[in-house]
């Protein structure tokens, strides 16, 4: 599931910054851009119990769906069905 999920994510994104350049926003420049910009927390632990990445992991989604909704609200409030109808 976990691999699943994750190519579900990465096939989002050449979609999104399509859609960031279209309106004219810029995107991630480089690796320190990325560290600069991002809301998931790295974990570098050496180990990390299954039930910690799980309930890491349920955060995580939790985050990523709150500024999706965010986000999706912005859009509609320009007026942007094209960005908000992204998947």
């Amino acid at each position: 599931m976990f691999d699943e999920q994750a190519a579900q994510i990465f096939a989002t994104t050449d979609a999104i910054a399509e859609r960031v350049r279209k309106v004219g926003g810029t995107t991630l420049r480089s690796i320190g851009h990325i560290s600069r910009l991002q809301h998931v927390l790295d974990n570098d632990a050496e180990y990390v119990t299954a039930l910690d990445m799980l309930a890491e992991l349920r955060e995580d989604n939790t985050q990523l769906a709150a500024r999706m909704r965010e986000i999706h609200g912005m859009c509609d409030e320009e007026g942007d069905v094209a960005s908000a109808s992204l998947p």
